[in-house]
């Protein structure tokens, strides 16, 4: 895989990216038409984040239109696409809906925002269909099930290939502004998740 960003004026771009596994930064290389470049060993298939820093400043790459928002930034993404990502690829199927909800909180007295999951064919559905509510990680929020996650991708070639029974797919936002996030520690198991309110 090989990274580019038009830098005339920069003294230094580095990229970082769940690509590396934990790996510092890389250098990137410049072109004598102020492109830099760097080329990666060869990626297993999946979906990778990225982003460049130009002299200190960390920018996206606005030639992918793939995003991944997150509370705290922005980062690029990108697929390495093999058969066995193929559940995870925008097929010939028939394609769900996928919409932004605002609903207002009760118990948070406040406005909120979920994405909500309709299967393909939902307009001719007269019964009642189950719920399943998927909550992200710490670093995520509701969008990134369906940007980075491709939830909805999957969920669709799970449809098309008769594998899933009609259901509402909720993604509601974890983060609750002005609640502290603490890392808890589960016995006999690394790093948890993250529960939000925990006493210090």
């Amino acid at each position: 895989m090989t990274f580019r960003i038009l830098a005339p004026e920069a003294t230094t771009v580095t990229l970082n990216g769940d690509f590396l596994l934990g790996a510092p930064p890389v250098k990137l290389s410049k072109g004598a038409d102020g492109t830099w470049t760097y080329t990666s060993e060869p990626l297993t298939p999946d979906s990778y984040t990225y982003n460049f820093t130009v002299d200190g400043v960390m920018v996206l790459d606005t030639r992918n239109q793939n995003f991944k928002d997150t509370p705290n930034s922005l980062f690029n993404f990108f697929d390495m696409s093999a058969p066995s990502t193929d559940f995870i690829s925008l097929l010939n199927v028939p394609h769900g809906r996928v919409e932004a909800v605002i609903y207002h909180s009760a118990s948070l007295n406040m406005e909120r925002r979920a994405h909500v999951y309709l299967p393909p064919n939902f307009g001719t559905i007269q019964a009642k269909l189950p719920v399943l509510y998927l909550l992200h990680g710490a670093g995520d929020n509701d969008i990134s099930w369906t940007s980075a996650g491709k939830i909805n991708l999957i969920l669709d070639n799970l449809y098309a290939a008769g594998k899933l029974k009609n259901m509402i797919v909720v993604m509601p936002s974890g983060q609750v502004p002005g609640v502290p996030r603490r890392m808890m520690q589960l016995p006999g198991a690394g790093w948890g998740r993250v529960l939000p309110g925990l006493p210090q």
